[in-house]
């Protein structure tokens, strides 16, 4: 089970602002806040970090994606909606939240890139909260489930 997840921002501030604005749309609240790290999460739980890049590193991996569920088709439209507002852009092709069954006869969501190129995919399935065995592109199977865990302190 994942505990938390980092992600590294050529233009920090920025960064800040956007996943403060954007996760409001889920419940998120921002915990941290100095010049070498942001921490956000649910209630008290310390679950998404962002850390100040510099120019020479790279910030984002080929194929490599968050995906946070949520408990409906409405908050997740919310929630892509607020991304592209808030400065996050289409990937190409464009995912806007859609039913996809190639995902699962129950899976709903899209995908957008955030201001420094991190993939973001938001999902629901069904009427479901929790985490369920999932069917994947290529025949894999996978768990989706929240990046929710025990809180993490720093």
């Amino acid at each position: 089970m994942l505990d938390h997840v980092s992600l590294g921002s050529h233009d920090f501030p920025r960064a800040v602002n956007f996943y403060t604005d954007l996760f409001a749309t889920i419940g998120y609240r921002r915990h941290k806040l100095d010049e070498k790290e942001a921490a956000f999460g649910p209630g008290d739980e310390w679950t998404f970090f962002v850390y100040p890049a510099a120019a020479d590193q790279a910030v984002t991996g080929a194929r490599m994606h968050l995906a946070f569920r949520v408990a409906d088709r409405a908050t997740a439209n919310r929630f892509h909606a607020a991304a592209l507002e808030l400065g996050g852009h289409a990937p190409n092709p464009p995912r806007p939240p859609a039913h996809r069954p190639e995902f699962g006869e129950d899976y709903y969501g899209g995908m957008f890139l955030d201001p420094d190129g991190h993939a973001i995919e938001i999902l629901t399935r069904g009427s479901e909260c929790r985490a369920s065995p999932a069917r994947h592109p290529g025949g894999g199977r996978g768990w989706s489930q929240p990046v929710i865990a025990t809180p993490v302190r720093v």
